[in-house]
C-alpha cells in the first residue's frame, strides 16, 4: 500500500519525507481534537489495548464509522 501511494503523491509533484505510517498519528490526532474516545480510535487503527480491562466488549463498525465521519473532509479530486 505504502509503495502505491508513494507512486501516486510523487505523480502530482508532492514531495515528502513523512513515511505514510505518519497518517496513523495524523488520524489520532483528529480523532482527539473531535473528542472522539481513544478506544474508538485504537479500535479504527488496530492498536492494542493497554489493560485487561480494555480487552472487554468491543467497538461496533456502526461506532466505527459515526466517528469517521465526523472527521473534516479535503476537497480534492481523487488521484487513482
Amino acid at each position: 500500500m505504502s509503495r502505491w501511494w508513494s507512486v501516486r503523491v510523487k505523480s502530482k509533484g508532492v514531495i515528502t519525507n513523512q513515511p505514510s505510517h505518519a497518517f496513523r498519528h495524523t488520524f489520532k490526532t483528529e480523532m482527539r481534537a473531535i473528542k472522539v474516545q481513544d478506544s474508538v480510535s485504537n479500535s479504527i487503527t488496530g492498536h492494542a489495548a493497554k489493560s485487561e480491562g480494555e480487552e472487554y466488549g468491543s467497538v461496533t463498525l456502526r461506532t466505527k464509522k459515526e466517528a469517521i465521519d465526523k472527521l473534516p473532509r479535503l476537497n480534492i479530486k481523487r488521484i487513482y
